[in-house]
């Protein structure tokens, strides 16, 4: 009976756990495990009950018990570890379930994000704006972008078969060199430039070579490339403009120092000769001011074309700024050869410049200086300077050697310059006068008062020296008021002493009358000295009033209404133009020395002056004669002008000298 318990609770079982298996979807192989069990238990149990049924005794059926409850608790022990089994091995399963589709769906989106990735890297290689080629070791390209396609191989259907550098440079071994390089797999940045027959133009290119490494060797390579043509323009242009004149296209300033600092080092080093030419365009300010800035701007054009033709290649030609030219001579042989190519320079311009139909004569001013062992830069150029000056000074259109006599002469003018400006306030002033002979009297009764200086250390120095200075610095105007001053207390003295004076002639200067309160100085200098204004006479150069002839009108009138007379100097040299004539009142005009020079031998040069003083006559004004050299000169005039001056009559005289002659007059 207990047999019989035993085996179908392990055929419930059975039936349980195949019902679980089934409804939990466990597999067959599973569930036939459990078969197994059961139907060893099944087996070992009939077999047990056989032999207690065969042979059957009291001791046989307690060991069948003990074999029954030993075989049912091996059973259940099995059962349990059976489900263990079963439990873990569905986990797992479910487990494994789940990482599969965990797997799939990262595997989704690593796959989705390598494409994106992919489309991004092909994006940016094939749009990116610079050409990027894509080659393997042996040069061969495998791929390109756009850019590269455009820039460089155009429509080319055989490009994967030729090699990059066959395809970029043909014949620059330096590029070609630094193109193997790369192809070793070194990471290179290099620039190289390439003619373009179609353009005839020079492009610039910046190479940036990015090799690719698989597994510690070299397996393909990115060429980047990027035309730099603008920017090495744009760099060439700043340099140019640095270093270089941008009209004339000659060396600047900065360029010809530097030069010149250069060839004096190697001059010291390699005993070369070294000197400098100063040039200046004579008279290019009245070009540019009455031909207007674009014919001055091709005249300088035309000057330094001029220049460069007539120098050799040993030279630098440059332009400082301005009319003003400088010639670096760094290889010659002796001062001749200076001389020699003044003399082809200045023959250079003998024929004339044409500019939108003017036809200009243009000369120039050349001062040379050489170097001496020591002498830095800065004392070449100025002496340089200087002896160009001097020959402006001494009638333009020549050259000058700088030396100890021009040293001397400036060193002069800058004692002048340096003690002018206390010369007044030292009492270093002083007037002389030079008297006016009245043609019929033969007497004198006027004066004209000139400024001298007695310098402490120079001597006396004359107003043909120092009032080109005092115009320049602007001192000509206290000085031109101590002048009138000084000579309106003169002319009283010797008023006061019943002396038959009529006149005392006074210079002014232009800046002296574009004073505001000249007019008020005069006034003030005439009362203060208490002199009547009719004494006096204000002698004003021609030049002056053709310059500012709508400026000066009025106060020339405003001078003449106060009673103060007014002689036009120099009359008949330089800017002599009759067109201004009608336009002032004045009293007297005064003959420049040039114009009756020669006169005696020159037939047409005497009927030039009559027909002057014939002029003088017809406007109703007095005439003056300057420049009286001998008695013909006298006996010619005597009856044909009001006054003569010279120094065959009277010389400039001091104011006790003066007293004297008219004391015996």
């Amino acid at each position: 009976m207990v047999n019989m318990l035993c085996m179908l609770l392990l055929i419930t079982c059975i039936f349980l756990i195949h019902k679980r298996l089934k409804k939990e979807n466990v597999y067959v192989a599973d569930f036939g495990g459990f078969v197994r069990i059961i139907s060893l238990g099944i087996i070992a149990a009939l077999t047990v009950e056989f032999l207690f049924l065969r042979f059957a005794t009291d001791y046989l059926r307690v060991i069948s018990y003990i074999l029954y409850s030993c075989l049912f608790i091996v059973f259940v022990v099995l059962f349990i570890r059976k489900i263990i089994i079963v439990t873990e091995k569905e986990e797992l399963m479910q487990y494994t379930y789940e990482m599969n589709e965990q797997f799939e769906d990262l595997l989704y989106e690593r796959t989705k994000e390598w494409r994106r990735n992919e489309h991004n890297d092909y994006s940016f290689f094939q749009y990116f704006p610079n050409p990027i080629v894509y080659i393997d070791v042996d040069g061969n390209i495998l791929k390109r972008n756009s850019a590269a396609e455009k820039m460089i191989f155009g429509d080319m259907k055989h490009i994967k078969e030729l090699p990059l550098h066959k395809d970029f440079l043909q014949g620059d071994k330096k590029v070609q060199d630094l193109i193997e390089n790369v192809l070793k797999g070194e990471r290179r940045k290099f620039d190289f430039s390439v003619y373009d027959v179609e353009l005839r133009t020079t492009r610039y290119f910046e190479v940036t070579s990015i090799p690719v490494h698989i597994q510690a060797k070299l397996d393909s390579m990115y060429v980047m490339l990027k035309e730099t043509t603008k920017a090495m323009e744009q760099e060439k242009q700043i340099y140019e403009l640095a270093h270089y004149d941008p009209l004339t296209k000659l060396a600047n300033r900065r360029t010809f120092d530097k030069q010149l600092t250069t060839h004096l080092t190697l001059a010291d080093e390699k005993d070369r000769n070294v000197a400098v030419m100063f040039i200046d365009v004579d008279r290019f300010k009245m070009v540019n001011d009455t031909l207007g800035h674009d014919v001055g701007d091709e005249l300088l054009k035309e000057v330094s074309r001029r220049l460069v033709v007539a120098v050799t290649s040993t030279t630098l030609v440059a332009r400082l700024g301005g009319d003003e030219f400088t010639i670096l001579f760094y290889d010659f042989m002796n001062e001749k050869e200076l001389i020699k190519m003044s003399e082809i320079i200045l023959a250079t311009f003998d024929k004339p410049v044409i500019l939108q139909e003017h036809v200009l004569k243009v000369t120039l001013s050349i001062g040379i200086a050489i170097y001496e062992k020591g002498m830095d830069s800065a004392t070449l150029m100025k002496n340089a300077d200087s002896a160009m000056y001097y020959v402006k000074a001494k009638g333009k259109n020549h050259y000058q050697i700088f030396n100890e006599a021009i040293a001397r002469h400036y060193q002069c003018q800058f004692t002048i310059e340096k003690d002018l400006y206390n010369a007044i306030e030292h009492n270093e002033l002083i007037l002389s006068y030079q008297p006016l002979f009245s043609s019929r009297q033969s007497a004198f009764s006027c004066l004209e008062a000139f400024v001298c200086w007695k310098h402490p250390s120079l001597g006396i120095v004359s107003s043909a020296e120092f009032i080109p200075i005092a115009e320049e610095t602007g001192l000509i105007v206290p000085i031109g008021e101590w002048v009138i001053r000084e000579a309106c207390k003169k002319m009283r003295d010797l008023l006061s002493k019943g002396y038959p004076l009529m006149k005392m002639f006074v210079s002014i200067s232009q800046k002296q009358l574009e004073k505001d309160d000249f007019l008020e100085k005069v006034q003030s200098i005439l009362s203060e000295v208490n002199i009547a204004a009719t004494y006096i006479e204000f002698v004003v150069m021609e030049s002056t009033l053709v310059a500012r002839e709508g400026a000066l009108k009025h106060k020339i009138e405003a001078l003449r209404h106060l009673g103060i007379c007014i002689t036009i100097a120099n009359f008949g040299t330089g800017h002599s133009s009759l067109s201004y004539l009608p336009n002032f009142s004045f009293d007297t005009l005064k003959l420049a020395r040039e114009l009756t020079e020669g006169m005696e031998e020159n037939d047409k040069r005497a009927t030039v002056v009559e027909a002057v003083l014939e002029l003088a006559y017809l406007l109703g004004c007095k005439t003056i004669v300057e420049g009286i050299e001998s008695e013909n000169q006298v006996e010619y005039f005597q009856h044909k002008c009001h006054y003569m001056q010279g120094e065959y009559l009277s010389k400039r005289l001091s104011l006790e000298e003066i007293e004297r002659f008219l004391h015996e007059q």
